[in-house]
C-alpha cells in the first residue's frame, strides 16, 4: 500500500521493508530477511543520500549486521554493525549518552563475545552501560539491566566469578524493582545467568536451586503445566544441571519432557532451533553415560533440524556435525566421524573467522591420528592453528592455541622433523607465557619434549636449559617425589654426559634413583624407571673408564629388572583363551616362566620409550627365545598360545615400527639387527606350534611387516647375509602360518604368492624349498609350482634324516611339516610322479607308523594324496 501511495523512494517504505526483514529474521528466514533489508538500505540511501548520516540508515545497517550474524557470516556482521555504530556516533556525537549508541555497542559486544574476544566484548558492554546510564539517569531501565547481565556473562567467561555474581545480582535487583516484584521472563533469564555462574564455581546445588526458581517464574507467567517454550527452557536448565550432578538419568527424563513440549508447541515436523538445541542436550547426557548409540541418534536428529533451518553451509550445521563426529569417535566409528568432521571443516572454510572452526580442525586431526594418518592430522592441526589466529583479539584469549601447537609439534617430532617440531613447541611456550589463564596443557611436558628436540639437533646447551626448566616446572606441579621429576633428572644427566660433565650427571642420576626407589614401593612401573637410571649410571661410568662401577650398575640394571617380575600377578592367567587354560592345567609348573615372559613383553614398551634396544634384545632372548629350547612340544604349544593371548605379536609389531622410524638403516646397525633377528626367529618358532599365534601375527600386522621385508630385501638378499637371515625367518613364518586353514585363506587374499615368486629361483636350495612349500599352500591345485630336481632331492633327503632323529626334525624342519608339504606339492601331477619315483611314499609311511596321533593322521592323508589316481 505504501509503495502505491508513495510513487518513488520514501522513508516510510524503507522502514516498512526493514521491519519486514526483522520479522523474517525472527522467523529464522534469514535469506528473505536479508532481501528486505537490502531493499530498505537502497531506498533509504536514495532518500537521504548515499553515506549521509541518518538514524534510519543506521538502524537498517544494525539490523543487517544482526541478520548476517545469525546467518553465520561474521565478516559481514562485523562490517554492518561497525558502520551502524559509526553512523550513530556521527549523528549524536561521540560523548553524547544516547540509547541508540548504547544499543549498537551492545550488539557489537555480543558479536565480540561470539568471536571469543571477551576483552573487546567487555569494553563494548561497559561503554554501552555508560551510555544507557547517561541517557536514563538513576532510573531503572531494561537496557541497563540487560547490559549488566551481559557484563556478568563476560566476567564469568573471564573466570572472575565474584564480578559476574555482582553484575547479575545488580541486574536482578533492578529487574525486580522494574517489574514491581511480579513474575517476569526477564527475571527468569537473570536467574539462569546466576545459576550458570554458580555452576562454573562448582556450587551445583545452589545452581540447581536458581534454575528451579527460574522455572517457577516461567510457570507463574505462562501457567503451571502450560505448553510454552519458556517452560521448556526452564526444564532444560534443571535437566542439564542434573547431568552436571551425575544424575544423568533424571536429567534425560526432564530433557525428554522439554523436547516433547517444544515439539507440541512448534509442531513435531516443524524445524526450530529450540528443538535442535534440546536434542543436543539430550545427546550430551547420553554421551556422559557412554550410551553412544542413543547420543548419536539425538545428534543426528539435531543435525537434520539445523539443515532444514539453514541449509548445509551454516556454522550451526558445522557445530552439529562436530558434535555428531565426536560421538562417533567415542563409539569407535572413526570412519563416520571422519566424514562428519570433514564436512564441518568445509563449512568453516567458507567462513573461516569463526570461534568454533579450530575445534573442528583439531578434532579431525585427532581422528586422523587414530587412523594412523599423521600427514593429514598435521595438516588439520595447522589449519586449526591458522583459524585461531584469524580471530580478533590477542593470543592471551586463545588457550587452545597452545595445545594445537604442541600436538602439531609432536607429529613433526615423531616424523623426525626436529627443527620444525622445535619451532612449534617454541611457539607453544611463547603463547603460553601470554595466557591470562593457564590452558589445560602440561607445560612441563612441552619443555621436556622441546629439550628432546634440541638433543636430536645436537644443541646440548639448549637441551640442558630446557630440561632444567622442565624440572623446575614439574617440581612446582608435582613436588619432589614424582615420576616426571625423576625423568627430568634422568634426561638432564644424559645431556650432561654428552657435555662431558660426568660428576654432575651422576649427582642428578643419584637424585633420580632416590625418587624412583621411593616410588617403587607403591608403583611397579617405577622399578623400570629405576633400571633406566642405573643404566644411565652404567653409561656414565663407562664414559669415565670406571670398569668396576660399569659392571656394578649393569648388575643393578638386571637385578632391578628381575625384581619387576612381581608386577605380573596371577590375574594374568584369568583372561586366557580356553585352549590355553586347558594346556596350563596340564603344565602348571610353567607358570613362573610364563609370568616372566609376560613381564618381558610388557617391558618392551618401556624399553622402546627409553630407546634401549640392547636391554630389549637381551630380555627377549633370555625370557622368550631361550626357554623354548628346553620345552617339550606340548609345553611349547602352551608357551606360544600364552604369548599370543597376552598380545606379544602387537608388541613385536610396535617395536619393529619404532626401530624403522628411529633408525635410518635397521639392518646396518648391529643392535637393531639383533632385535629384528630375535623377533624373526621367535615368529618362526611360535607360528610353528600355535595356530592362535599365527592368527595374531596376521591381525597384529606382523605378517605385513614380514611381507615388506620380502619385497624390500629381494635384490640384496643373495649378497647380504643379514637380509638373507631375515628373509629366511620371514618365509619360514609365512610357511608355518599357511599350515593353519583360516590363516591361509587370509594370506591368499594378500597376494603373498607374488612376493614369494622371486625366492623360488634363489640359489640356496633351503630358501627355494621353504618358498616352494609356502607357495604350494597358497596355490590352487592346478597352479601348484613344479619342483626342480635339486629341491626334490633335498626335501627327500632331509625328510629321511628327520625320521632318523629322536626329535623327528632336521635343519629346522620337522618330519610332520615336510610330510604336510609333500601333500600340498602333490597338487601338481608332475611333482607327485617325481615324489613317488624317489620313494616318498615309503618315508611318509614311516611317520604314519611311528608317529604320534597328529603325525599319523597327517601322514595318512598325504599317503592317500600320493597314491591317488
Amino acid at each position: 500500500m505504501e509503495q502505491t501511495i508513495y510513487r518513488g523512494p520514501h522513508p516510510l517504505v524503507g522502514m516498512t521493508l526493514s521491519n519486514l526483514g526483522s520479522v523474517h529474521g525472527e522467523m529464522l528466514d534469514h535469506k528473505t530477511a536479508l532481501q528486505y533489508l537490502q531493499r530498505a538500505e537502497k531506498i533509504s540511501e536514495d532518500v537521504f543520500g548515499e553515506g549521509t548520516p541518518h538514524p534510519q540508515v543506521a538502524l537498517i545497517w544494525n539490523n543487517m549486521g544482526l541478520n548476517y550474524k545469525d546467518m553465520g557470516n561474521i565478516p559481514k556482521a562485523l562490517e554492518y554493525l561497525t558502520r551502524s555504530l559509526q553512523m550513530r556516533v556521527a549523528i549524536y556525537g561521540e560523548d553524547t549518552p544516547h540509547p541508540a549508541i548504547g544499543a549498537s555497542l551492545v550488539n557489537m559486544g555480543l558479536l565480540m563475545a561470539k568471536l571469543g574476544n571477551i576483552d573487546m566484548a567487555a569494553t563494548c558492554f561497559e561503554k554501552a552501560l555508560k551510555k544507557f546510564r547517561g541517557s536514563y539517569g538513576n532510573r531503572t531501565h531494561p537496557s541497563i539491566a540487560g547490559t549488566l547481565d551481559n557484563l556478568g556473562i563476560i566476567f564469568s567467561e573471564k573466570g572472575d566469578y565474584h564480578e559476574s555474581l555482582k553484575h547479575h545480582r545488580e541486574a536482578l535487583d533492578m529487574k525486580q524493582d522494574l517489574y514491581g516484584g511480579k513474575p517476569n521472563v526477564s527475571i527468569a533469564l537473570t536467574l539462569n545467568n546466576l545459576a550458570n555462574t554458580y555452576k562454573a564455581l562448582g556450587e551445583h546445588e545452589t545452581a540447581l536451586g536458581l534454575f528451579r526458581q527460574s522455572l517457577d517464574i516461567y510457570e507463574a507467567v505462562h501457567g503451571k503445566g502450560a505448553l510454552h517454550p519458556d517452560i521448556a527452557q526452564g526444564l532444560i536448565g534443571i535437566g542439564n544441571q542434573y547431568v552436571n550432578l551425575k544424575r544423568s538419568h533424571e536429567g534425560i527424563e526432564l530433557l525428554q519432557k522439554s523436547l516433547k513440549m517444544l515439539e507440541e508447541f512448534y509442531g513435531i515436523d516443524t524445524p526450530h532451533q529450540d528443538i535442535a538445541t534440546c536434542l543436543n542436550n539430550i545427546a550430551f547426557a547420553h554421551d556422559e553415560l557412554k550410551e553412544f548409540d542413543s547420543a548419536i541418534q539425538c545428534y543426528q536428529r539435531a543435525l537434520e533440524v539445523w539443515r532444514q533451518l539453514f541449509g548445509n553451509e551454516h556454522p550451526n550445521v558445522a557445530i552439529a556435525l562436530n558434535n555428531l563426529a565426536s560421538a562417533c569417535t567415542n563409539s569407535g566409528d572413526t570412519t563416520r566421524a571422519t566424514v562428519c568432521f570433514e564436512e564441518a571443516v568445509k563449512i568453516y572454510q567458507l567462513s573461516p573467522c569463526n570461534p568454533q572452526a579450530h575445534q573442528a580442525f583439531f578434532n579431525l586431526a585427532k581422528v586422523c591420528l587414530l587412523q594412523g594418518n599423521k600427514i593429514k592430522a598435521l595438516a588439520n592441526y595447522v589449519q586449526g592453528i591458522n583459524a585461531l589466529q584469524l580471530l580478533p583479539g590477542g593470543v592471551s584469549l586463545r588457550p587452545e592455541l597452545v595445545s594445537g601447537l604442541s600436538s602439531a609439534a609432536q607429529i613433526l617430532f615423531e616424523g623426525k622433523s626436529y627443527k620444525e617440531a622445535a619451532e612449534y613447541w617454541e611457539r607453544a611456550l611463547a603463547a603460553h607465557s601470554q595466557m591470562r589463564t593457564a590452558p589445560n596443557v602440561d607445560i612441563g611436558k612441552i619443555q621436556f619434549n622441546l629439550a628432546r628436540c634440541y638433543s636430536e639437533l645436537g644443541d646440548v646447551e639448549k637441551e640442558c636449559s630446557l630440561h632444567e626448566q622442565a624440572l623446575q616446572t614439574r617440581l612446582q606441579q608435582h613436588g619432589e617425589n614424582s615420576t616426571d621429576v625423576g625423568l627430568s633428572l634422568l634426561h638432564i644427566a644424559k645431556a650432561l654426559q654428552k657435555a662431558g660433565k660426568y660428576e654432575i650427571a651422576l649427582t642428578h642420576l643419584q637424585q633420580a634413583a632416590d625418587i624412583f626407589k621411593v616410588l617403587a614401593k607403591t608403583s611397579p612401573d617405577s622399578k623400570m624407571f629405576l633400571a633406566a637410571v642405573y643404566k644411565g649410571m652404567r653409561e656414565v661410568y663407562q664414559s669415565m673408564g670406571d670398569q668396576r662401577n660399569t659392571a656394578k650398575y649393569l648388575s643393578e640394571v638386571m637385578r632391578t629388572l628381575q625384581s619387576t617380575n612381581q608386577e605380573v600377578e596371577d590375574s594374568i592367567f584369568d583372561d586366557l583363551s580356553s585352549e590355553t587354560k586347558s594346556l596350563l592345567e596340564k603344565f602348571p609348573g610353567l607358570r613362573p616362566a610364563l609370568k616372566q615372559a609376560a613381564t618381558t613383553v610388557k617391558m618392551l614398551e618401556f624399553w622402546r620409550n627409553a630407546k634401549d634396544l640392547n636391554a630389549a634384545a637381551l630380555l627377549v632372548w633370555t625370557d622368550l627365545a631361550l626357554p623354548r629350547r628346553t620345552l617339550s612340544k606340548p609345553e611349547l604349544k602352551l608357551f606360544a598360545h600364552f604369548l599370543a593371548d597376552i598380545g606379544t605379536a602387537e608388541q613385536f609389531h610396535s617395536y619393529i615400527r619404532f626401530m624403522e622410524t628411529s633408525y635410518n638403516d635397521v639392518i646396518s646397525s648391529e643392535v637393531t639387527f639383533r632385535c629384528l633377528a630375535t623377533f624373526g626367529e621367535l615368529c618362526v618358532c611360535l607360528a610353528d606350534c600355535s595356530a592362535l599365534m599365527c592368527q595374531q601375527l596376521v591381525t597384529a600386522g606382523m605378517v605385513a611387516v614380514l611381507c615388506e621385508w620380502l619385497e624390500n630385501f629381494q635384490e640384496q638378499c643373495a649378497q647380504d647375509k643379514s637380509r638373507s637371515t631375515l628373509v629366511t625367518y620371514t618365509i619360514h613364518t609365512i610357511h608355518n602360518c599357511c599350515k593353519v586353514p583360516d590363516v591361509r585363506a587370509v594370506l591368499k587374499d594378500q597376494n603373498i604368492i607374488h612376493l614369494l615368486a622371486p625366492y623360488l629361483k634363489m640359489e640356496a636350495t633351503s630358501t627355494r624349498l621353504v618358498a616352494l612349500l609356502a607357495t604350494s599352500y597358497l596355490s590352487d591345485d592346478d597352479e601348484t609350482p613344479q619342483i626342480d630336481t635339486d629341491t626334490m632331492d633335498y626335501i627327500i633327503d632331509i625328510l629321511e634324516k628327520a625320521l632318523q632323529e629322536d626329535s623327528k626334525s632336521f635343519e629346522g624342519y620337522s618330519a610332520l611339516e615336510l610330510v604336510m608339504g609333500i601333500g600340498t606339492l602333490c597338487g601338481n601331477t608332475a611333482n607327485r610322479a617325481a615324489l613317488l619315483e624317489r620313494s616318498a611314499a615309503a618315508l611318509v609311511e614311516k611317520l604314519m607308523e611311528g608317529g604320534d596321533e597328529e603325525e599319523a593322521t597327517i601322514a595318512t592323508s598325504t599317503i592317500c594324496t600320493l597314491l591317488a589316481d
